[in-house]
């Protein structure tokens, strides 16, 4: 039996660990977005909501596979108004 637990939601830009065990030889798909595509644990860097899985191996030869969703929250969009000039000793209040 294969397992991959499910991390925390990230933000776009961050990266998570994966972690799969149960098997003694792992490959991982798709590779989009992945550190490799072999071990037992990597690094996953999607940029948006992605579904991985990952096929175990044990020393039979007998495979099972596994998935997680590792869900990316976009970035907030930040503004501040107004956008004007003032003179040196002036204040502005900005939003």
């Amino acid at each position: 039996t294969v397992a991959v637990s499910a991390p925390d939601p990230i933000c776009q830009g961050e990266s998570t660990s994966l972690q799969a065990n149960g098997a003694t030889a792992y490959e991982w798909s798709p590779s989009n977005g992945l550190s490799a595509t072999g071990g037992e644990q990597v690094e996953a860097a999607p940029s948006m909501t992605t579904t991985f899985s990952v096929v175990g191996r044990d020393l039979n030869g007998c495979m099972a596979e596994a998935t997680v969703t590792i869900v990316v929250n976009p970035l907030p969009i930040i503004s501040v108004t107004p956008s004007t000039s003032i003179c040196p000793k002036e204040s502005i209040l900005l939003t």
